[in-house]
């Protein structure tokens, strides 16, 4: 392994650690689900794996999405750890307006992005995808938020990017 791959190796586990770190903060308290300053966390997040794997090669990428439980898994993990597609809100209907309504749609459009990131161009990713729980996340963001255009424009982009191979 060349000096270049070893310290994105690094990089991307740091990376994996810290977002491992905000998931589980979000999942281990009721209230931290719905803080403001947790769901800034997993924006964040979302918005670095964007970052680090946008323009990765195939080898470059499949060793991500591997890597530890899998990035794909990660990213379910992030949304699931904020109360952004919580069943409460979908079934009264409850579309926050604001800045905790735009919070939400945030995270939805930024895990969007990084599921896109991690499988085009990446076979590893696209097979994956559905143990990831990626069409599940998919579905109850179209459902919960089919009155949102630009949300559902990015999840059926996200999800002709996901079918292109399964």
């Amino acid at each position: 392994m060349s000096s270049k791959q070893q310290t994105f190796s690094q990089l991307w586990s740091a990376l994996y650690a810290e977002a491992l770190k905000v998931a589980e903060i979000g999942k281990a308290s009721p209230t931290s689900s719905s803080d403001p300053k947790h769901k800034q966390k997993v924006v964040v997040v979302l918005e670095k794996v964007c970052n680090t794997v946008f323009g990765l090669g195939t080898e470059n990428k499949a060793a991500i999405i591997s890597h530890g439980d899998g990035t794909l898994e990660l990213i379910v993990s992030l949304v699931s750890s904020t109360d952004a597609l919580s069943d409460k809100k979908a079934a009264t209907g409850d579309k926050q307006t604001g800045s905790e309504g735009q919070l939400d749609n945030k995270i939805l459009v930024m895990a969007m992005k990084a599921v896109r990131t991690c499988v085009v161009r990446n076979p590893v990713g696209r097979l994956r995808s559905r143990s990831a729980g990626v069409f599940l996340l998919l579905k109850d963001t179209l459902v919960g938020f089919s009155d949102d255009v630009h949300l559902v424009e990015e999840s059926m982009t996200t999800l002709a990017a996901v079918r292109t191979c399964v």
